[in-house]
This record gives structure tokens, C-alpha cells and sequence, in this order.
């Protein structure tokens, strides 16, 4: 059910990406000329930024990066497992996923990554397309629940029962995708586990958001751990969310931006959109090329232990 769902939904999201191309590129121009705009009427506020108060705190960003991102591949690991034999060549895929993932259009990553299974005997290509449904979906979820939890316009027990609802869902999804043939409670802990893998990947990118802001934070404001992931989950499921657009470059930047400024003039929060799309970038790049040169050597001494035999 879920893999027929996956794939209806790949396609219509395929089908509105190309009725709408244009509306995406328009979007993208917006995008970058709002965020043009902000610099303008700040004065050129950014010339006058202490950029050398920076460089620690981007350093200890990457590093959180990176473990966000092992955290995400876990996940990716444990959905693909009852589905798939693993082996380094896992890795190996996913490392060139996260190269390519920064490129407009989440869709086509999710076809390149299974023209990358191709040659899979065990895993097919519509099995690949549902996993990566479920990577995406379940993290959004848990996103949305996060979100739902720092609405405080709501009532508390409003508050714990949606985002309860929203994480049940994402419960019964990863529970269901996973083999028949694992005990009951082991799929629940494997679903449980999946959910917190995800949570604290938002977390990891809230902690970013908070390290890089504190050069530039406010006397007044009150920034904590939770306000800034809740700002950078907002920000990040919106640009989940615009997937389907051929081009959504300067979308979550914008998002970001404008739910700092509470807390940060309008000049450090530009610096910190953009230092935010520098790290995530440089951290794929980093995590991408690690992986790659650790799987490609693993799989060559493979091969070379195949051909002594």
C-alpha cells in the first residue's frame, strides 16, 4: 500500500512540476531580489558585521553537520535493510546523494538514487522510490509535530494531542514498512528509534542556528535551544515541502530570515541564512566525499578478497 502510494505520488508530483516550472523559477527570482531588498534598506548593515566572530562558531556548525547527517543515514540504513542486502555500496550511493542533493528539484534526486540501485537484484526501483518517500515524509513529520509543539498561541493539551497524532503517523508508516517477519516490539523500537534519529537531526540544525546567532543576538532576546529548532524546523519543512517546485533556491533562506529578526537585526540574519546554505553544503560535501573514498576502498578490497579466492 504504502509503495503504490509512493509512487502515485511521485508521479503527480512529477506532473506538477512541469505545469507549474515556471512558477517555481518566478518564486526563485522573488527569493533572491527579497533577500537583495532586506540588504539594501538595512543600510549595508553587512559591511559593518564582525565576520573574524564567525569562523568558531561556522567550525562547530560543520561538526554538528556532520553528525546530523550520520544520524540521517542510520535511518536510511534501517529502512532499506528488510528490503535489501546491505554492503559498502550503500554507502556509497548515499554519499553521492548528499552531493547531489543541494541541486533544485528533490524529485530528480530521488530518481538519480534509484538509476543508482539499478543494478540491485534485491532491491527494485519502486522500492527505492518508497524508501526515499518515507526518508523525506517521516522527517517532515516529525518537523511538523516539532512546529506544532511551539505554536503557543495553542492550548497545551491542543498542543500534545496534534503533535502526538503527527507522530503516530510517522510511527505507523515506519512501522508498517518494515518486515513481516521481526517481532512486534522490535518494529516498534526500530520505528521509535527512527523518529528520534530524526528528532535530533532538527535539534542538531536548531543548535547550528543558535551557535551562529549568538555574535549578533539581542540584549533582550531570548533565544534558547528549542525557539531556534523550532525556527530552523519551520524554515526547513518549508523548503521540504516545496520539492515539487524545479526551483525553490532562496525559499527556506527567506523563512529563516524572517522568523529571526525577532531576535537578530535584519543584517545578522541574512549572514546567517547564508552562512546556514555554506554549511549544509560544505557539510554534504565533506560527509559526501568521506563516504565515497571509505566505500570505494572498502568494495575494492572486497573484490580483491573475491579474486585470491
Amino acid at each position: 500500500m504504502i509503495q503504490n502510494f509512493a509512487q502515485i505520488w511521485v508521479n503527480k508530483i512529477t506532473e506538477i512540476r512541469k505545469r507549474w516550472r515556471w512558477f517555481g523559477y518566478v518564486l526563485s527570482v522573488a527569493a533572491i531580489l527579497y533577500l537583495i531588498v532586506l540588504l539594501v534598506y538595512s543600510g549595508y548593515k553587512v559591511k559593518e558585521v564582525a565576520w573574524q566572530d564567525y569562523w568558531l562558531p561556522v567550525l562547530f556548525s560543520i561538526i554538528l553537520c556532520l553528525i546530523s547527517h550520520t544520524l540521517q543515514f542510520v535511518v536510511w540504513v534501517g529502512l532499506i535493510a528488510d528490503h535489501h542486502r546491505l554492503g559498502w555500496d550503500d554507502l556509497q550511493y548515499y554519499a553521492r546523494f548528499l552531493m547531489l542533493r543541494r541541486l533544485p528539484g528533490g524529485i530528480w534526486q530521488w530518481v538519480g538514487r534509484s538509476s543508482m540501485y539499478s543494478g540491485s537484484e534485491d532491491f527494485s526501483s519502486g522500492a527505492v522510490i518508497t524508501a526515499s518517500f518515507l526518508e523525506w515524509f517521516v522527517l517532515l513529520l516529525v518537523g511538523i509535530s516539532i512546529i506544532v509543539a511551539g505554536l503557543q498561541s495553542l492550548p497545551l493539551y491542543v498542543v500534545i494531542l496534534l503533535s502526538g497524532l503527527i507522530l503516530g503517523v510517522a510511527m505507523f508508516l515506519s512501522y508498517q514498512w518494515q518486515s513481516n517477519t521481526k517481532t512486534r516490539p522490535r518494529r516498534v523500537f526500530e520505528a521509535a528509534l527512527w523518529i528520534v534519529l530524526y528528532g535530533s537531526a532538527w535539534i542538531l540544525g536548531g543548535a547550528i542556528v543558535l551557535i551562529l546567532a549568538q555574535p549578533g543576538l539581542q540584549p533582550a532576546a531570548e533565544l534558547d535551544l528549542f525557539r531556534a529548532t523550532w525556527i530552523w524546523t519551520t524554515a526547513g519543512s518549508i523548503g521540504a515541502l516545496i520539492i515539487f517546485l524545479p526551483a525553490g533556491l532562496g525559499i527556506r533562506d527567506i523563512s529563516l530570515v524572517l522568523l529571526l529578526q525577532p531576535y537578530l537585526p535584519t543584517a545578522n540574519a541574512v549572514v546567517i541564512s547564508v552562512l546556514m546554505r555554506f554549511i549544509l553544503i560544505l557539510g554534504d560535501t565533506i560527509w559526501g566525499l568521506a563516504g565515497s573514498l571509505i566505500s570505494t576502498k572498502k568494495l575494492r578490497q572486497e573484490d580483491a578478497a573475491k579474486n585470491t579466492i
